[in-house]
């Protein structure tokens, strides 16, 4: 079981939308918006990742590589790969999000600090960003981050012991938390926008019905695991789950 690959450029579509619409600027890597695939991730970033690196060497080494489909304006990263087998059937999905290791100013705030005016601020756009992630490069390193990764493998399921769909939270730790559903990356874009940029999400949420019934509706089309791959003793387990 899996679902098609046209699904994940979709849903990338719609994951960008849900960040347009709760105002977070972002970068795109075109490069990869074309491919979304795994194998996308450079040699270099592939080896620190399972090094164990230090946090913010890990986050400087996608910086420096490009390997991301989305820079955010506080210089977090977006990246989205999937794999397929020959018959063209998704067999590994990784989303990750790695937030900004320095402690900075957001974007908007950066834009009134180098003296742009409330109308020079709207009409800029994303032409400062640039200046911002270098900026962002030079901060004071935050007491804490948090990254977050969602992984679907079909090779490395192993029933109650390794989830075939999972989120993980945290970094060097052994959080696996199970998941019903294989998520698009409009599934994970929400989560993060929900769980990282809350205050920006609550507004949206509180405010926007059309950001509402999008957010909602992106958790809605994707489908339950079957039972060979979510078995009745992982019902029983702690799990995230969507209607």
């Amino acid at each position: 079981m899996s679902i098609n690959i046209s699904k994940i450029f979709i849903g990338y579509e719609e994951g960008k939308k849900l960040f347009n619409m709760t105002n977070i600027a972002f970068q795109e890597e075109l490069s990869k918006a074309y491919s979304l695939k795994k194998s996308d991730l450079s040699p270099t970033f592939i080896k620190e990742s399972y090094k164990g690196t230090d946090y913010r060497e890990l986050y400087k080494v996608a910086r420096d590589n490009l390997d991301y489909n989305l820079l955010l304006e506080d210089g977090s990263l977006i990246q989205l790969g999937y794999a397929s087998n020959k018959q063209e059937q998704i067999v590994d999905l990784r989303y990750a999000y790695y937030e900004s290791p320095s402690e900075v100013a957001t974007y908007q705030e950066f834009l009134k600090e180098i003296g742009l005016n409330p109308t020079q601020i709207e009409e800029c756009g994303s032409s400062f960003l640039d200046d911002y992630h270098q900026y962002i490069s030079e901060g004071t390193l935050k007491n804490h981050v948090t990254n977050v990764r969602y992984d679907f493998s079909m090779t490395q399921y192993e029933e109650l012991v390794h989830p075939v769909s999972h989120i993980h939270i945290g970094q060097n730790n052994e959080i696996r938390i199970p998941v019903s559903f294989i998520m698009t990356p409009s599934n994970f874009i929400a989560f993060i926008l929900r769980h990282i940029y809350w205050e920006k999400w609550v507004q949206a949420i509180q405010y926007d019905d059309n950001f509402k019934n999008h957010y909602l509706k992106s958790y809605k089309t994707e489908p339950k695991l079957a039972t060979e791959l979510h078995t009745m003793e992982e019902k029983f387990d702690l799990h995230f789950s969507c209607s």
